[in-house]
């Protein structure tokens, strides 16, 4: 089972160590794990590509107040 850790920044220089960490317990358990991580100034359409292309069977979404808006549109997708 493959999930996908999603992460849409505030900015490029920021880093999302939610994710991160999430990512470092599933590799504790030999668990299938990958993260996507943007920023909110992206296009939507290029963050759904991204999802989909990684075909997951699980999607965690890392949320903010700066990112809700977006991560409602895509997780209703």
């Amino acid at each position: 089972m493959k999930t996908l850790l999603v992460a849409l920044n505030a900015k490029y220089v920021q880093s999302n160590l939610a994710v991160r960490t999430l990512r470092t317990a599933c590799l504790d358990y030999n668990l299938e794990c990958e993260i996507y991580e943007s920023n909110v100034n992206e296009q939507l359409s290029t963050h759904l590509e991204a999802i989909v292309s990684s075909n997951p069977d699980i999607i965690g979404f890392s949320c903010y107040i700066w990112n809700i808006s977006q991560v409602s549109y895509i997780g209703n997708k």
